[in-house]
């Protein structure tokens, strides 16, 4: 009999209006900067890109806080900054742009009325008292619920040993707990491999996610042509999946493209031009959450 539910936070229970964290950064260095030229808004986000990265590389842990991020962030260019207000800022941000999901929300109620145990997991860096906080104000947070964060346990869902050090802090059995989650590896074949019965909930963006999503403000995708950015989203999927959707897919395309250039399409147009083309879909098809 199923007595614990665990929820993931982000993309399942909480969604970001803005869409990625990309664009949270994007927010977040034009409040900390206002009107200045577009180059130091790239400056300071890859400066907060960089230090998470060098938080990771130096940590010894699977996963860091956000503490240990602002530790590594580097403000030579930027001496009128301090970190403690670019901190509260990044906070201020991430909390104006978070939405509730409506479909979470009411299976977590439906769970608490059948007498169900609710935790709450995540593999973030922001820390569980303003977790703890967003989900309560959105109602998904009562007394006796539990939250587990990578960036302070220094263990993640991905590799699984969050869900391990759960089971031993709440002394679950797995054929008794429930795990539901957006995210395919971390959320659905990790905790299944364990023997945990697993969820995934998908939640597509919405029209304004999708319009922040193709805004020339990300830094990863202002200097490049739709196809090619939302291929190079792929970096971000868990790497067996990674191997085999790329593998697929671009085979799948290329055959489609040749097929059109050898029947369907005026001879002066070059094979390159519907290749990519083709690639374009594809990639927006993989890439689209």
């Amino acid at each position: 009999m199923l007595l614990t539910y665990s929820f993931d936070i982000f993309d399942t229970c909480l969604v970001r209006k803005c869409g990625s964290s990309d664009n949270i950064f994007c927010i977040w260095a034009d409040r900390a900067l206002g009107k200045v030229d577009r180059s130091y808004l790239k400056d300071l986000i890859n400066s907060r890109l960089n230090a998470e990265k060098t938080a990771r590389r130096n940590s010894g842990k699977e996963d860091v806080s956000l503490d240990d991020i602002y530790r590594n962030l580097s403000l030579e260019s930027f001496p009128n900054l301090s970190k403690p207000a670019l901190k509260r800022l990044e906070l201020d941000v991430e909390r104006e742009n978070l939405s509730p999901v409506r479909q979470a929300l009411d299976l977590i109620r439906n769970y608490r009325k059948k007498g169900k145990r609710i935790l709450f997991i995540s593999d973030m860096y922001l820390p569980s008292d303003f977790l703890r906080f967003q989900l309560r104000r959105f109602g998904f947070w009562e007394e006796g619920d539990r939250i587990y964060v990578s960036g302070e346990i220094g263990l993640t869902k991905y590799s699984g040993n969050l869900f391990r050090y759960i089971q031993r802090e709440e002394k679950i059995s797995r054929c008794s707990w429930k795990h539901v989650g957006d995210n395919t590896y971390s959320d659905y074949y990790v905790p299944k491999s364990m023997f945990i019965r697993s969820r995934r909930i998908y939640h597509p963006y919405t029209s304004f996610e999708n319009l922040w999503q193709n805004d020339m403000w990300s830094p990863y995708k202002k200097f490049l042509p739709s196809y090619l950015s939302d291929w190079l989203g792929l970096i971000d999927c868990p790497f067996p999946l990674r191997i085999v959707w790329v593998f697929s897919w671009t085979c799948c395309w290329f055959l489609i493209s040749c097929l059109c250039i050898r029947f369907c399409v005026m001879p002066r147009i070059e094979a390159w031009t519907i290749c990519f083309f083709w690639l374009g879909i594809a990639s927006f098809g993989i890439g689209w959450r």
